[in-house]
């Protein structure tokens, strides 16, 4: 875009000495020879230096004579401007030289934050800004370099303080991590979703590992209560199998269910160990219960066979012994057995009556 037609510049100007024009044309291709050096990209500068020789040197004039006036303006005009421009870009470069150093400064001084964090989200993204910036500066945005220049100087101080409560975020759920394992809690689901969580941070998700945190939290009183549950469960299976070793009762079998609960609970398979618990409990109570009915039908035999006998009635001394083999298969845990031999005394006592 043309600051000066040549028709207004010659009607509106007085004639102008052609050594102070050419000096001023000179001048201004010095300009536009700086910036070109610096990298800056000045095409409306270099199109009016081109119309400034052109005026000075009469080129497009039929008459071939100069247009002192229009060449000597637009290398004033244009003088200005590159000048500017040349300020402008030493603040700029100034701007950019001062965001190296404090990028050098943060790493330096940096020992709050994790060195692989600090790399992912502040060292790299403030170099990526100031080369921005740098190539911003070679295409003459230079309001755009003070724009980023002052990004990279907000950049470390936000990030760090994310950063830093972030990690104590993180470090909440470590504590809260080995304070389950300390329990002996199953943590393989936490710990997947802790490295979701450890991802999201060195990505600078913050926002992402909050939410990740509130999962945790919840898994991490999910995984405790299934594990008291089932700790429970194992612990009332063990009560109900010691109840009855007190009597002398076999065991074996409730110990096997004992044994394969335990090992679920070690492996974190608390439904599996709530399942074996429960059953074992169940079929401990079931043979307390049988146990309690045996005794107590062995007691009353002997107490009948007593009663007949002083009552003068035979009574074969086949059912004492039947009702001793009871007893001790009852001490040995074979309730199958002792139960099948009360119930042949009970039939024998029943034909001894039927004969008397």
């Amino acid at each position: 875009m043309k600051l000066f037609g040549r028709k207004d510049a010659e009607e509106g100007s007085h004639e102008i000495d052609e050594r102070l024009a050419r000096s001023t044309v000179e001048e201004f291709g010095e300009v536009v020879d700086r910036l070109r050096v610096l990298g800056i990209e000045a095409f409306e500068l270099e199109e009016r230096l081109l119309e400034s020789v052109d005026a000075l040197e009469g080129i497009s004039n039929p008459d071939l004579r100069p247009s002192l006036d229009v060449a000597f303006m637009l290398a004033v005009e244009g003088v200005e401007k590159g000048k500017n421009i040349l300020l402008y870009y030493d603040s700029a470069a100034a701007a950019i030289g001062h965001a190296e150093r404090l990028i050098d400064e943060v790493h330096r001084d940096q020992v709050e934050i994790e060195g692989n964090v600090f790399q992912h989200l502040i060292l790299s993204p403030s170099l990526g800004l100031l080369n921005g910036a740098k190539q911003s500066l070679k295409k003459g945005e230079l309001e755009q370099v003070h724009e980023i220049v002052e990004r990279i100087e907000i950049l470390p101080k936000n990030v760090k303080e994310e950063c830093l409560e972030n990690a104590e975020l993180y470090r909440y759920c470590e504590e809260l991590l080995e304070g389950l394992k300390r329990d002996g809690v199953g943590t393989q689901e936490i710990e997947d979703v802790m490295t979701i969580a450890r991802t999201a941070f060195l990505s600078g998700a913050f926002g992402r590992v909050g939410e990740l945190t509130e999962v945790i939290e919840r898994k991490a009183v999910e995984l405790k209560d299934r594990h008291r549950a089932a700790g429970r469960s194992l612990r009332e299976a063990r009560n109900a199998v010691n109840v009855l070793e007190i009597k002398g009762v076999r065991t074996k079998e409730l110990h096997e269910l004992l044994g394969k609960a335990s090992d679920s609970l070690e492996e974190t398979d608390y439904r599996e160990c709530i399942d074996l618990s429960n059953r074992c409990t169940s079929n401990a109570v079931d043979i307390r219960r049988s146990h309690s009915t045996l005794a107590e039908r062995i007691s009353m035999l002997r107490e009948e066979a007593k009663l007949m006998r002083s009552r003068g009635e035979s009574v074969t001394d086949d059912i004492d012994e039947i009702l001793t083999r009871a007893e001790q298969e009852l001490v040995q845990g074979d309730l199958q057995d002792s139960e099948e031999d009360v119930e042949i005394a009970s039939l024998m006592m029943g034909r001894f009556e039927l004969v008397s």
